[in-house]
């Protein structure tokens, strides 16, 4: 087996002054919108994530999460202030507070904040607490409870001391277990309280803050560096591979392998640049797919009667999206405490023991390598796979052969073809062709627009009549407001609204507020689609006209789903039983029956109750998915072939170990030993910089002269601006009746009077009164490079953009002006779209989604007023909120994330 050691591979990377300025160093950032890693509370509740950066008490003495401590108390009407103007509590997490209101309540942007959890005596809680939580003892008035409910944020100078004489007793249970440990100290933690629902818990099913374990504890494997912004982050060159192990290794033994990251866990001293540094190079989280996950932790696999890492879920209770993950939940110390409980068993104990609990004979390997992250916390849940191949995809092949007719099916497939997608998204192939042969992108774009497209193209008429009666049985109540078909678009549209806040870059306020009404809402829509199509097959006594999403007892994880390609040539007449045998015929439904009933369950629906406490953790749940690893692992697949397959491990890594140290010889890590070659490789790199685009991710490219392109002028937003699909003089003067030379127009022209106006607002250039004799040349498309997310996009005719704030239009041309030779800049004419207020908007009665129109009026707009932002709007035809073709046409704006991919 081969590896990279990982020390001097840190020590390189740090050596190198460019690249560690890509890399945010210091404490976390407390956002009003999370994004990246270091606004999460892994990050802010992480000792060492910190680089040395802490909050200080009075004395000058580090305040570090999980410390107990006593602090003042600056909110207003505070009950428990009566007597005392201070508290004792827990801190979770420490950072610099940059939200809008600031969260103590002062103007401290960016000054140190602290989020602490309130700790409780006995006395203190209200009787019907006290009441649950049996008899008194003599250790009664020195126990103090954990307030699950009361967290809030107080400043630096609030700190007052830390409280050193407090006892974490993880050993207390609920049947009394653990509460005879003799306490020498003065006050002791052993239990949870919940003020509101009136639920206390043992200490041992709390998840500690990650600070508290880092203080305790003093395939292919690929380095993701959390410092990074999310945009570097997904740079294939920014993704490090570790180790390779042969196909069919043991787990285990690649784990050895790595043995060297213990070291930087702990902390190393290297040298850097000359000078002594120590650094702790720590992992802030293991990604993985559901299987891989399942192993990291040292659970049973998705298979598996209890199969949640999170909670004690079995197999019957995985449809119920109301179970209960706090009590029932597992967590680090309990874990630890029953892995020590079946020490003392005997071998066929021990067996059942662990059967019972799903844990595996073994604990994770990865406690070697990372003592001090929290076992069940730190392995987080891919939503990648989850959304877009455990739900996403079955319900998209439901929708092609269960619900669809023959002839909706072939009209699905041709209006498909035609139906306008977000800017720059790629087309996606037949589904009844290639629907097997779909990439998780294409089961992620298809996840936005298929909603989308049946609000505006489904008929009652394309949905079979069994199908049709099932719906009606599934929502009783809500058929009496609602047609079938709109039943149908709602539940595709619940279950895309929640892909797009799984899957976002970053969550607003209101949709984090209700994010697990929408998560649950997708999810009951999946399972109410899957309970209708049961029902379906069970009415009709048809066989399945197709393939069948597959269910979890027969695929071992989410991440293997790949539903066969439809035989749409070898079905039957829509609602017409099949001609096999009597007996066949009749048990077929029964089994389609139940192995839709099965879906319903399946782990991914699950999932869905852990991910609010995993956006809590990480910021977002799309800082957790494992797309980059993924496609850094298919590139190596891919090039093994360019190899004699003999050691091909020692191969991938020998080349990605050159790739990367021309890389960092090219940004200065080795200037004080190598000096000489340093300034050779520079000067190279600035003679041909296009040699070395292949190697290099686009942050670090050097910039070059291209004169095949216009030569278009750019600003600090719009970074290589490039006009594309040039339209001939000729045929835009005579067939598309566009101006060519503006220098016989006169100035009162609309589109002149525009054109300046446009230099004048979006070009900073006033009193243009001579446009020059040089024509104009039209478009159809164009393309710029963001500079805030260094990400390419590009727009074509046809589109809808959002410029100068808050006004939004839809392109019709594209042109680039010259008032002098060379002097080129571009503009877009647009169509004005009526915006408003978001509470006086109308919304579609269906999706829910805003409906806007548009303006009989024009604009020009030049390319620095461009936001950047993708829109998506299709027409809508509707009366009456029914799809009708002599309806008035509206545009129907789907707000929903589309930036994920």
């Amino acid at each position: 087996m081969y590896w990279f050691d990982p020390v001097p591979f840190f020590t390189t990377m740090l050596s190198s002054n460019s690249f560690v300025s890509q890399l945010h160093l210091g404490m976390a950032d407390f956002v009003d919108e999370p994004k990246e890693l270091w606004h999460s509370r892994s990050w802010a509740s992480s000792i060492r994530a910190s680089s040395g950066k802490y909050a200080l008490f009075p004395d000058g003495q580090p305040a570090f999460p999980s410390d107990i401590v006593i602090f003042g108390c600056s909110r207003d009407l505070c009950q428990r202030c009566r007597d005392r103007n201070w508290h004792i509590g827990r801190i979770l997490a420490v950072g610099r507070d940059f939200t809008s209101n600031g969260f103590t309540g002062r103007a401290t942007s960016g000054q140190i904040a602290l989020k602490v959890q309130t700790l409780l005596q006995q006395s203190e809680l209200p009787e019907s607490i006290i009441s649950k939580l049996g008899p008194a003892t003599p250790q009664s008035a020195t126990e103090l409870f954990l307030v699950e409910d009361e967290q809030f944020f107080v400043g630096e100078k609030d700190l007052i001391s830390r409280e050193e004489d407090v006892f974490l007793n993880y050993m207390f249970d609920l049947s009394g277990g653990g509460s005879d440990i003799t306490v020498s100290q003065k006050l002791f933690i052993q239990r949870s309280v919940d003020l509101q629902s009136g639920r206390s818990r043992p200490l041992n099913m709390t998840t500690p803050p990650r600070g508290q374990l880092e203080l305790e504890s003093l395939m292919g494997v690929y380095i993701i560096l959390a410092g990074m912004n999310i945009a570097e982050r997904f740079r294939r060159a920014n993704v490090f591979p570790i180790t390779l192990g042969p196909h069919g290794s043991n787990f285990e033994d690649v784990v050895k392998a790595l043995r060297q990251l213990a070291v930087l866990d702990g902390g190393v001293d290297i040298d850097l640049n000359g000078e002594k540094v120590h650094i702790t190079a720590f992992v802030l989280a293991f990604t993985g797919d559901m299987p891989q996950q399942q192993a990291n932790s040292g659970f049973m696999g998705p298979r598996a009667n209890r199969s949640c890492r999170y909670c004690l879920v079995d197999k019957a209770e995985r449809r119920n999206l109301d179970f209960d993950v706090a009590q029932q939940g597992r967590y680090h110390h309990q874990t630890v405490r029953l892995r020590r409980e079946a020490m003392s068993k005997n071998k066929t104990q021990k067996a059942s023991f662990h059967q019972h609990l799903g844990m595996t004979p073994l604990p994770s390997p990865l406690v070697n390598i990372a003592p001090a992250l929290d076992i069940i916390r730190s392995r987080p849940s891919d939503p990648a796979h989850s959304e877009y191949l455990g739900i996403a995809e079955p319900a998209h092949a439901l929708l092609i052969h269960d619900i669809l007719t023959n002839r909706g099916q072939v009209a699905y497939n041709e209006v498909l073809r035609h139906f306008p997608f977000p800017p720059g998204w790629a087309r996606l192939q037949s589904p009844l062709r290639h629907f097997g042969s779909y990439s998780i992108q294409e089961h992620a774009r298809a996840s936005i627009v298929v909603p989308i497209l049946l609000r505006c193209w489904l008929k009652e008429s394309l949905i079979r009549a069994s199908f049709t009666m099932g719906i009606r049985q599934v929502f009783r109540e809500e058929a009496q407001l609602y047609s079938p078909v709109d039943l149908i678009v709602r539940c595709f549209g619940a279950m895309a609204k929640s892909h797009s806040i799984l899957m976002s870059q970053s969550l607003s306020q209101a949709d984090k507020g209700r994010m697990m009404d929408i998560i649950k809402e997708g999810r009951r829509s999946y399972q109410k689609l899957f309970e209708a199509a049961a029902l379906a097959v069970g009415s009709s006594g048809r066989r399945s006209c197709g393939s069948t999403p597959a269910s979890p007892s027969r695929t071992p994880s989410p991440s293997s789903v790949r539903s066969p390609e439809p035989n749409i040539l070898t079905t039957t007449t829509d609602e017409e039983p099949s001609q096999a045998d009597p007996g066949e015929t009749s048990s077929v439904p029964t089994k389609k029956a139940h192995e839709y009933r099965n879906s319903q369950g399946r782990p991914n629906i699950h999932i869905a109750l852990h991910y609010p406490d995993i956006i809590e953790e990480y910021g977002t749940a799309f800082n957790c998915n494992v797309l980059m690893g993924e496609d850094k692992h298919k590139f190596f697949k891919k090039i093994i072939y360019q190899s004699n397959h003999r050691s091909p491990e020692r191969m991938l890594l020998g080349r990605e170990c050159l790739q990367q140290t021309v890389r960092f010889l090219l940004a200065g890590s080795y200037a004080a030993t190598e000096a000489d070659l340093t300034s050779k490789m520079d000067r190279l790199h600035r003679s041909c910089p296009s040699v070395f685009k292949a190697i290099l991710p686009p942050s670090e490219y050097l910039e070059e002269s291209d004169e095949s392109k216009l030569g278009l002028m750019s600003d600090n937003i719009h970074q290589d601006p490039t006009a594309i699909g040039c339209i001939p003089t000729n045929f835009a003067r005579d067939t598309l009746d566009l101006p060519i030379r503006l220098n016989h127009r006169r100035v009162d022209d609309p589109f002149v009077a525009s054109l300046i106006k446009a230099y004048d607002i979006d070009y900073g250039i006033r009193h243009v009164v001579e446009l020059g004799r040089l024509p104009l040349q039209w478009c159809k498309k164009f393309s710029f490079t963001k500079a805030t997310t260094n990400k390419r996009l590009s727009f074509q005719v046809g589109d809808y953009i959002t410029f100068r704030q808050d006004c939004v239009g839809r392109i019709d041309y594209i042109f680039v002006h010259e008032i002098v030779r060379g002097d080129r800049r571009m503009f877009l004419w647009v169509t004005m779209v009526e915006t408003c207020q978001p509470q006086q908007q109308e919304k579609d009665n269906v999706l829910g989604l805003p409906l806007l129109k548009l303006k009989d009026a024009k604009s020009v707009v030049g390319l620095p007023a461009v936001s950047g932002e993708r829109i998506y709007m299709v027409p809508l035809k509707e009366r009456d909120g029914v799809v009708s073709d002599d309806g008035e046409e509206k545009l129907l704006h789907c707000t929903w994330q589309i930036d994920f991919l």
